[in-house]
C-alpha cells in the first residue's frame, strides 16, 4: 500500500465568509463528489469550512494536516492501513479572520499496484487539522471496487 501515489491537487474556489457567518470554529468537511476516472485513478473531492479561518497551511513549515487512512476490503473484511499525513496548501490571498470555506481535490492513482496485491476493494477515511490544532469531523469515500 506504501507504494501508492498521492498528490493533492488545489484548493479551489475559496470564497470568504461575511460577518454573519455560521461556522464553527472546528474545520467541518464534506464529500462534494468521489470519482473513479480510469481502473487506476480516482478524484475525491472534499469541501470545507472554518469559523476561524485557520485552514490549510500557512508555510512549508507548517505540519501535514489531511490525515487519509486507506482500508483494503479483503475476505469481506475491512482491514486499516497505516495513516498518511497530506498537506492542504495555503489559502492564498482570501481574507480569513471572518472564516472560509471551499473545496479541495485529493488525486489517488497507481491503484493498479493494489490491483495486483488481490485487494477487492478500498475506501478512504480521513480529517483534517487547522493551523491551531482543531481536528475536523471525519469524512469517508464510498467503497469501490478496483
Amino acid at each position: 500500500m506504501s507504494k501508492l501515489s498521492f498528490s493533492l491537487i488545489a484548493i479551489l474556489f475559496f470564497t470568504a465568509c461575511s460577518d454573519d457567518n455560521d461556522f464553527p470554529a472546528i474545520p467541518q468537511l464534506s464529500v462534494r463528489s468521489f470519482t473513479q476516472i480510469s481502473p487506476d485513478e480516482v478524484i475525491w473531492v472534499i469541501g470545507f469550512t472554518d469559523g476561524d479561518g485557520d485552514f490549510g497551511v500557512r508555510n512549508d513549515n507548517d505540519a501535514d494536516n489531511f490525515i487519509l487512512t486507506i482500508y483494503s476490503i479483503e475476505d469481506g473484511q475491512a482491514i486499516e492501513q497505516p495513516a498518511t499525513p497530506y498537506r492542504i496548501p495555503q489559502i492564498k490571498d482570501v481574507p480569513t479572520d471572518k472564516g472560509v470555506e471551499g473545496e479541495f481535490r485529493l488525486r489517488i492513482d497507481n491503484l493498479d499496484l493494489v490491483r495486483l496485491s488481490g485487494i477487492d476493494s478500498l475506501y478512504y477515511r480521513g480529517y483534517a487539522i487547522d493551523r491551531s490544532g482543531k481536528q475536523s469531523n471525519t469524512v469517508e469515500s464510498p467503497r469501490f471496487g478496483i
